[in-house]
């Protein structure tokens, strides 16, 4: 990837949407279609992630005659922090400059809501010049809380299902202020500028699913610069089922591979810290073994 595109001329207040698609591409078109239905959009971007099924194509012949939506197809499946690149790679060559709104297709969000989130993240964003970083809405009306910057005590903490329901139980602070500032906010949605996702390097490559979120929060607050909740937005996050057993202890096994990732180059943890990270993950794939097969037994 190319990442030295920094003097870029934006047009206006518009954004560039990227939507990641792999093997979904009825939910990636009902997204797509009600954004090009709302003022603030330049360009959506869908970025088929080498889908196994008939996706590029349907895709395609979808927008064959829109000016405002490209598709484009990576050539093997990238994962979620490649994949996005991709597309913001496209964007950059294409001088598609303005800034970026990264969302999953299985998100939603109103008009007047996103009318909403693009004005405070366009007046955020003149009120921290060359400073902003991400903003995020609330999801499914839940309100949010500033969130840190994931460590190694969390992560250790994060393997154990029970201990981790209890912990959340008695840390249920809400937070009272419209918007306010957030280490790190939740990737399913956000609107970041252009200059700052290249700037930090955008996603990192190395992780193919989960933590794409601490670790851009952490590359964003290495370089000063301030990411922000807004509840005066929020989004509906349509989450699929998990499926069954091997499906949720395949995820477990992939967000133990990006935490490591995370670990070693941004935390730069220890022999002893690792050890001590894989015994949690061996014990905690025990007990979601267990609860799994408890959950999805027929």
């Amino acid at each position: 990837m190319t990442n030295s595109y920094i003097n870029i001329k934006k047009n206006s207040d518009l954004v560039t949407v990227i939507l990641l698609n792999y093997k979904d591409y009825c939910t990636t078109i009902i997204s797509a279609n009600i954004f090009l239905t709302y003022n603030g959009i330049d360009k959506i971007i869908i970025v088929d992630n080498h889908s196994e099924n008939d996706s590029y194509t349907e895709l395609r012949r979808e927008y064959e005659t829109s000016d405002k939506v490209d598709i484009i197809k990576t050539n093997a499946n990238l994962g979620y922090a490649k994949g996005n690149n991709f597309g913001v790679q496209y964007a950059i060559d294409k001088s598609y400059n303005n800034d970026l709104l990264i969302a999953n297709p299985d998100t939603t969000i109103t008009r007047d809501n996103f009318e909403i989130f693009l004005d405070t993240f366009f007046r955020l964003k003149k009120q921290n010049p060359n400073k902003m970083g991400a903003l995020a809405p609330k999801i499914d009306n839940v309100i949010v809380k500033p969130i840190n910057i994931v460590n190694l005590k969390n992560d250790l903490l994060s393997n154990f299902m029970v201990a981790t329901k209890i912990y959340n139980l008695f840390n249920r602070k809400k937070e009272k202020e419209k918007i306010f500032e957030s280490e790190m906010i939740h990737g399913s949605f956000f609107c970041i500028p252009l200059t700052t996702f290249i700037d930090v390097g955008m996603f990192d490559e190395d992780t193919f699913l989960y933590c794409e979120e601490r670790i851009l929060a952490f590359k964003l607050k290495s370089k000063g610069y301030f990411s922000f909740f807004s509840q005066m937005s929020e989004i509906k996050h349509n989450h699929q089922d998990g499926g069954d057993k091997k499906s949720e202890l395949f995820r477990y096994n992939e967000w133990k591979k990006s935490r490591k990732i995370f670990h070693h180059k941004y935390l730069h943890t220890n022999k002893f810290q690792d050890l001590l990270f894989n015994i949690s993950t061996y014990i905690g794939y025990v007990e979601r073994a267990v609860y799994f097969s408890i959950k999805y037994r027929k």
